[in-house]
């Protein structure tokens, strides 16, 4: 049985037209090379409640990709509606953090 996939753009930018949503194409081709059917592509604001309806109607997908527009910002939701959708606090990992900070 062949994996389904949804991807979720999010980005005021997006959705007002200022930039074009350049990502899910390119997720959607690799993902097809893959053998992942890509079901969906939706985009929403960056509103946390938007994101999380977005999820919540593609949930049934074997792999969900969230993905922006210019990249993280500082007014980027998306942690916090995932954390909403799953109904889990988010937490910061200082262990983790140091790993992230020699890689780079």
């Amino acid at each position: 049985m062949m994996k389904t996939a949804g991807i979720i753009s999010v980005g005021t930018e997006i959705m007002r037209g200022n930039i074009t949503d350049t990502n899910s194409s390119f997720i959607s081709k690799y993902l097809n090379n893959l053998s992942i059917d890509v079901k969906w592509h939706i985009s929403v604001e960056d509103i946390i409640d938007d994101i999380v309806k977005a999820i919540d109607f593609i949930k049934s997908a074997d792999v969900i990709i969230i993905t922006g527009g210019l990249g993280p910002t500082d007014d980027d939701l998306t942690r916090e509606a995932l954390s909403a959708f799953i109904k889990k606090p988010l937490i910061f990992d200082s262990s983790m953090w140091g790993y992230i900070q020699k890689l780079f």
